[in-house]
């Protein structure tokens, strides 16, 4: 029945995870997953450096419940969604993680001071919460005003509501968060002011 094929069609899209291409250049973001406190704990260029920011923040976590996950993101570059599920997507997490971890072994989390510096490699990254729940990454950019084009453009079209843009450093971990359930990781830093930024057009065309 042409009916049926169509809501197969529609499931299809709304489950489909965003596409990668072999053209983009892309980074990758440790996301903390949880009932609290759900942040991004690292960022870096490679799987590998990744991987080692992920064990990391685990294994300093207090919560075993917790999981830490690595998601490749594309530079300058939004996920393609379809209009009619656009809602109920979570950007560049809609897809499933290259690495996952969780804390192992019982120690006392180690506290120490991580601030962004003006030495460190800056990546600016849109993270986005929807009034329904839904909630994720859609685009990371090294350029402030490229990640406030794409951040405005959407805004614009009613793609996602809430939102803002965080400064994250690479390969590197956040300060643990003073109250272990809710630590948002680099998350916990105020959002970056956007408002006397000049914006640029077609920002995902840039590297």
């Amino acid at each position: 029945m042409p009916h049926e094929q169509n809501m197969e069609n529609l499931i299809a899209d709304l489950l489909a995870p965003p596409q990668l291409f072999d053209s983009d250049t892309v980074v990758f973001m440790v996301y903390k997953q949880g009932f609290m406190g759900c942040g991004i704990h690292g960022l870096d260029t490679t799987l590998s450096g990744a991987i080692e920011l992920a064990q990391f923040a685990a294994d300093n976590d207090r919560d075993v419940y917790h999981s830490y996950d690595i998601y490749p993101v594309p530079l300058n570059r939004p996920p393609a969604f379809p209009n009619i599920n656009q809602i109920y997507q979570s950007g560049w997490m809609n897809q499933e993680p290259l690495f996952s971890t969780r804390k192992k072994n019982y120690n006392e989390p180690r506290k120490f001071l991580s601030t962004v510096t003006e030495h460190d490699t800056i990546f600016y990254v849109i993270y986005y919460h929807q009034k329904n729940g839904y909630s994720g990454i859609w685009a990371v950019s090294k350029s402030v005003e490229r990640a406030a084009s794409i951040l405005k453009k959407a805004q614009a079209s009613d793609t996602i509501t809430i939102s803002n843009i965080y400064r994250i450093p690479l390969g590197k971990p956040p300060s643990p968060g003073s109250n272990y359930k809710d630590d948002k990781g680099w998350m916990n830093l105020s959002p970056v002011d956007i408002s006397h930024l000049e914006t640029v057009s077609n920002p995902e065309t840039l590297v």
